[in-house]
């Protein structure tokens, strides 16, 4: 018998098939269900057994093309659709017009069940100042989101579309039993400051004064990198990692990166000052305050930002000097630095056109 040969394989199923269970099972004609399966299961040992004696590269192949055309890539067979709160989060994100979103689980009772009478009431599920009643308890709906969206200054998107989009995308992948409750766009609160800093000994002022610029606006709004499959690889994570969850449009976003981007509700000298000093060439935070919407230094050392809002550092009315051995060295370069500046966050921003083409694994030749 060969492994190619189905009829001698039927033959000797059916042969096992009476010596195993002859007593009970009888009837042994092409219309039984189980034999059915066992031709099924012949029919799949002679393919395999055909197959098997063949290069690889021949059943790959289809009418002398590329072998490797006939497989699936890995954006086709690992991405999954949103199932974790990050992975909603960058299908918001992967949205033009949309820096940043947040999206959190809503936690207010949205009912009250009162167990002396067997009564649900709505109207009171929120309500406050009154005497608690131990035969009250409240109801928290589970599945109920709220989405919150930053938008990004680089994209010229209008609010309305990208509310629409991200309404859209959200409600087209959510799972069963969950739910928005609210997507909103939220506003921005422009921070100004009034800064001076001692720099060391360094090459271009202008590259500097550029990298402070960098340095506040990321600490007060930080935008969410976009990531290719090459720089992703290179960042030391294995394919499953990397497509694990949805599959975004402009390249891939950093889950542990983007876990450490929460909302600022508040916005504090000291921490300022870390983000400052961290920036090559600068030597000394010789002077740091915020500055009041009339242009005065404030004396307050926390900012707290409104929960409807989110920090943006106002460059226009910030004053910001730089001076080396107590003398100022950037007059005249603050317009270079601020182009400069704007340069560097285009390059960073989320790569445009198809992110599909650095999708894929390709064997190299040979």
């Amino acid at each position: 018998m060969t492994p190619i040969d189905f009829a001698s394989l039927r033959r000797e199923g059916l042969a096992r098939v009476r010596r195993l269970a002859g007593g009970t099972w009888t009837d042994h004609n092409v219309h039984d269900p189980g034999i059915t399966i066992l031709e099924q299961v012949c029919y799949a040992l002679s393919d395999l057994g055909y197959r098997a004696g063949y290069d690889m590269r021949d059943l790959l192949v289809r009418d002398g093309e590329d072998p490797y055309a006939s497989l699936f890539g890995p954006d086709q067979i690992l991405p999954t659709s949103p199932v974790t709160i990050a992975d909603l989060r960058k299908v918001a994100i992967d949205v033009a017009g949309v820096k940043n979103a947040w999206i959190e689980p809503v936690d207010e009772p949205a009912a009250a069940f009162d167990a002396a009478h067997a009564e649900v009431s709505y109207a009171d599920a929120n309500a406050s100042g009154t005497a608690p009643n131990p035969n009250v308890s409240a109801i928290h709906v589970k599945g109920l989101y709220r989405v919150a969206l930053e938008r990004s200054e680089l994209e010229d998107v209008a609010t309305a579309t990208i509310l629409s989009a991200v309404t859209r995308r959200l409600h087209g992948c959510r799972a069963l039993c969950t739910d928005f409750q609210q997507i909103a766009v939220l506003e921005h609160e422009a921070v100004s400051l009034e800064l001076t800093l001692e720099i060391g000994a360094v090459e271009d002022v202008t590259a500097l004064l550029a990298s402070v610029y960098e340095a506040l606006a990321g600490y007060f709004s930080p935008a969410v990198r976009f990531y290719t499959l090459e720089e992703m690889l290179a960042r030391g994570y294995r394919m499953d990692q990397i497509f694990d969850g949805p599959l975004l449009e402009h390249g891939f976003i950093d889950t542990f990166e983007l876990a450490r981007m929460n909302r600022r509700d508040s916005v504090r000298i000291s921490d300022l000052i870390h983000a400052l000093m961290a920036v090559p060439g600068v030597a000394a935070v010789k002077n740091l305050r915020f500055r009041t919407p009339d242009g005065r230094p404030a004396p307050e050392w926390l900012l707290a930002i409104d929960e409807d809002k989110t920090p943006r550092f106002d460059l226009e009315k910030s004053s910001i000097r730089l001076e080396k051995h107590g003398l100022r060295v950037d007059t005249g370069l603050a317009a270079a630095a601020q182009a400069l500046f704007g340069k560097r966050a285009l390059d960073a921003s989320r790569p445009r056109g198809s992110a599909a083409l650095g999708r894929d694994l390709r064997p190299a030749p040979g």
